[in-house]
């Protein structure tokens, strides 16, 4: 798709162009087409997300972009496209521990577990 908002009269700088009077109507001329939005649809919009007094408890920094007034927690969410499939499907929320690991000592070792291909072998 190409977006005729974008001004594009210098891509052919230097270029010998063609140009026909009335050849494109002059909102495909100005560069601003589509910018504007229409009267009255942003009126009355807050922006909410980005005011730090939504969650004055969280602490701001530039790790937070954005704030949600009703926060979900979506762990237990299938994936994108595996939302109808009738087979079981890891989540996030199933690689949780059941209960509390007592054992606080610093990790020795690691694994790497590798997910390919077909899991029914």
């Amino acid at each position: 798709m190409t977006d005729l908002s974008l001004d594009r009269r210098t891509m052919f700088k230097g270029a010998a162009v063609l140009t026909l009077p009335g050849a494109f109507p002059a909102w495909a001329r100005s560069g601003t087409a589509g910018l504007h939005p229409a009267p009255g649809v942003l009126s009355g919009h807050s922006m909410k997300m980005f005011d730090p007094s939504v969650a004055s408890d969280v602490p701001m920094g530039p790790g937070v972009a954005t704030l949600s007034s009703m926060p979900v927690d979506r762990t237990a969410d299938r994936s994108m496209g595996l939302e109808e499939v009738d087979h079981r499907v890891l989540t996030h929320a199933d690689l949780r521990a059941l209960e509390p690991n007592e054992d606080i000592r610093t990790p020795t070792r690691s694994l790497d577990i590798y997910l390919t291909a077909n899991m029914e072998r």
